[in-house]
């Protein structure tokens, strides 16, 4: 026996369907008990007809509530998309979340990162498209294009970066927590540095701060019209310096409109080192510093042979002065003594420890030096005529120099008196 398929057994009139339409528009989840509302996904609408009550799971937080009000109905169905079952949820725990600059007002206007800032909510997170082609440079933003993040936990605590379309590159936003104001843009990775706009083009350009001109500050800077290749930079209306490459050779290349460039000063050359993008500012301060570094030790390998040169005169000069004074009679014991200046500008010394004038011979040092006797300085012998002083004519020591004193002496029984020698001489 063949069969054949069954055809319905009624047929829906347009009056009927239109009829149906109208009273069952949307079937929501009946609540009956208490477990009903526990089995609410969230999200999920019920209602218990009995009690004449909606119930909806709030998505956010988990918790179960009656709204009984069809605007809030409107608000949770709006952020639902049925067709992905994802919820677009603008507030989590607490927390609002925006996509769009455009959330945050509704006049349609633009807004600089400042104003963003403060018409936010807090606590809140943006994360939103900036599309300024033609204003980004009066509303304060790197480029025309780009996403802006914001997180602000309080009026005082901000921060804000920006990613560039443009450059690829991202910036770090300085934030004044005290003023709860919005100060401008630097570079991600890079040191402390101010955001300025370059003033002329071609081979001469100028940068005005507030700030004044230091040692390896760091500037970024907007360039407004081409620079030329060998082209220099004034800041605060100061004399023109050098743009100078990493390999301290001057600019190689033209530098188009509306690039933002990292410039170095380099107090020692009068210069400003161009920091190339690929690198962090950090990267050239530490090679500028670097190449100091290994400037100042080859100043003090110099400074070390001299000072080795000069204590081997000093040396040779000592024993060609010991050996002179071997060459006269009797045996010579050296004593050693160190003057201390007490004061600055001393040109008088009173006294010299252990130093008689008729029979001893002085050798005077200072700073690995031998002082010429005559010309250096000259000995003042004082009343009794066994005792004397130095006079300087034109050295002048300073607080703390150190002086040593050699004083070459004779044993007393091979001391003679020059006066009596003399005259003993004259008698033969």
């Amino acid at each position: 026996m063949n069969s054949s398929p069954k055809e319905f057994p009624y047929e829906i009139t347009e009056y009927q369907m239109e009829l149906l339409s109208k009273i069952f528009r949307i079937i929501i989840k009946e609540i009956t008990c208490d477990e009903d509302k526990d089995l609410l996904a969230p999200g999920e609408l019920g209602i218990d007809y009995k009690g004449g009550c909606f119930y909806v799971r709030n998505p956010h937080t988990g918790e179960l509530f009656a709204p009984n009000s069809i605007e809030h109905i409107r608000q949770i169905l709006e952020k639902y998309d049925s067709e992905t079952g994802l919820l677009n949820a603008d507030k989590v725990s607490r927390i609002r979340f925006y996509s769009s600059i455009g959330q945050l007002h509704q006049l349609g206007i633009s807004m600089s990162p400042d104003t963003v800032i403060r018409q936010m909510e807090y606590p809140a997170v943006l994360y939103a498209p900036v599309e300024y082609k033609e204003s980004y440079k009066v509303l304060g933003y790197p480029s025309e294009s780009g996403v802006l993040e914001v997180v602000k936990i309080s009026p005082e605590f901000v921060t804000v970066r920006y990613y560039d379309n443009k450059t690829y590159s991202y910036y770090d936003g300085k934030y004044n927590p005290l003023r709860q104001f919005f100060e401008g843009w630097q570079i991600s990775g890079t040191m402390e540095s101010e955001y300025l706009e370059s003033v002329g083009g071609g081979e001469s350009t100028k940068v005005r701060s507030t700030k004044p001109k230091t040692d390896l500050m760091i500037i970024a800077v907007r360039v407004t019209e081409e620079l030329s290749p060998n082209a220099t930079l004034s800041y605060n209306d100061g004399p023109y310096e050098p743009i100078l490459m990493s390999n301290k050779q001057p600019l190689d290349h033209a530098i188009a409109p509306n690039n933002i460039i990292m410039l170095i000063y380099d107090g020692t050359r009068g210069a400003w080192i161009y920091t190339d993008p690929t690198e962090a500012s950090i990267t050239t301060v530490i090679s500028v510093q670097r190449e100091r570094i290994e400037k100042l030790v080859t100043e003090t390998e110099h400074m070390k042979k001299d000072y080795i040169e000069r204590v081997a005169q000093l040396r040779r000069e000592t024993e060609r002065q010991i050996a002179a004074l071997k060459a006269r009679p009797g045996i010579l014991v050296p004593i050693t003594s160190v003057y201390v200046a007490p004061t600055n500008n001393v040109d008088t010394i009173a006294k010299v420890a252990n130093f008689d004038p008729r029979f001893d011979q002085l050798i005077v040092n200072y700073n690995q030096t031998i002082l010429r006797a005559g010309i250096d300085y000259t000995i003042q012998v004082d009343d009794t005529g066994t005792g004397a002083g130095l006079i300087f004519p034109q050295i002048r020591l300073q607080m703390n120099d150190v002086l040593q004193f050699i004083v070459m002496k004779q044993p007393a029984d091979r001391q003679e008196d020059p006066v009596t020698t003399t005259s003993e001489k004259k008698g033969v």
